[in-house]
């Protein structure tokens, strides 16, 4: 978390984080598209979108995790990209 903080201060570690960011949400779109994930008709999420949701999910959970330790449930994440890519 406080480096995520950092980050935001700092025009050169943003920028260099940003490219991290970026780089592994394109790895997780070609794997999504690999996979040849069929979402629903409401949904209708590109590969990239759904590669910016598992991100987020991820990152957003292991934070919680951190937070509130074991009070958040264990197979949450994994039920939830199951759900994601189902």
């Amino acid at each position: 978390m406080e480096f995520l903080l950092y980050a935001m201060r700092n025009e050169s570690v943003r920028r260099k984080w940003t490219e991290l960011i970026l780089e592994s949400v394109e790895q997780i779109s070609k794997l999504i598209q690999q996979m040849d994930v069929k979402t629903d008709e409401k949904s209708k999420l590109s590969s990239e979108e759904l590669a910016w949701t598992i991100l987020s999910l991820e990152n957003g959970m292991a934070i919680f995790h951190f937070i509130a330790k074991d009070n958040v449930p264990v197979k949450l994440y994994g039920k939830a990209l199951q759900n994601l890519l189902h």
